[in-house]
């Protein structure tokens, strides 16, 4: 029996330059193999398209061990910093840091916290992106909110209320901050009901268009940045 560590049975992240045949079996096991290379050594894509198989999953457990619940690329990251601009941002529960990093990579300012109470659990891989502070969200909320502009919360734990602590903290802390929160819809498998209850969307057509058309995600999982307060 084959093991999650062989790569030919994923389906796997294809560059999006038209030459991959994702029938092609040899090509298939190549290329994963290069794209989890490229992860372990800290590249971000430029954009990533999915060729899917019927073991999606196993794939998405390796990418999440290295890179964390969010598909990050540059086709949503650079306009995403443009937005931005020279505010200052603070990420909560960033896990390996690969948000934060990207980020970084194009001039962002950017504070990545964590509690890394998932070390030791989910079989995740311990190589951070780049600096992470040890700090629950709350506490980072309390430490640094006052000083920023915008939170970033990503994939806050289903059915825990973190999320919506942090979010009751920050509009204590900064009124005037707002929460980039990346994760699914209500009635999805991030955060609890009440922080869907509690958030207020902002509508902001430029913060929009900096995913529509560049934002992926894996089959059945529903997750997309939306702006709140």
């Amino acid at each position: 029996m084959k093991s999650k560590s062989d790569f030919d049975k994923f389906c796997i992240l294809v560059p999006p330059d038209g030459t991959f045949d994702p029938f092609d079996e040899e090509k298939r096991k190549e290329n994963l193999e290069e794209n989890i290379e490229k992860l372990k050594n800290k590249i971000i894509p430029d954009k990533w398209e999915i060729v899917y198989t019927l073991s999606q999953w196993a794939c998405r457990d390796e990418v999440i061990k290295l890179f964390g619940f969010t598909l990050v690329s540059y086709s949503w990251i650079t306009p995403l910093s443009k937005w931005i601009g020279d505010r200052k941002c603070l990420e909560i529960m960033a896990g390996h840091g690969a948000l934060s990093f990207a980020l970084k990579s194009v001039n962002t300012s950017i504070i990545a916290t964590d509690a890394f109470d998932w070390e030791g659990k989910y079989n995740f891989n311990s190589i951070l992106w780049t600096d992470v502070e040890k700090i629950d969200a709350v506490s980072a909320i309390q430490k640094y909110g006052k000083d920023v502009d915008i939170i970033i919360c990503s994939w806050p734990p289903y059915k825990e209320d973190i999320a919506t602590k942090c979010l009751l903290e920050m509009r204590k802390v900064n009124p005037n901050c707002v929460m980039l929160y990346i994760g699914e819809e209500d009635g999805g498998c991030t955060a609890d009901d009440s922080f869907f209850e509690t958030m207020d969307i902002i509508k902001d057509e430029t913060f929009d268009n900096c995913f529509a058309g560049n934002y992926t995600r894996w089959r059945t999982i529903h997750d997309y940045p939306m702006l709140i307060k």
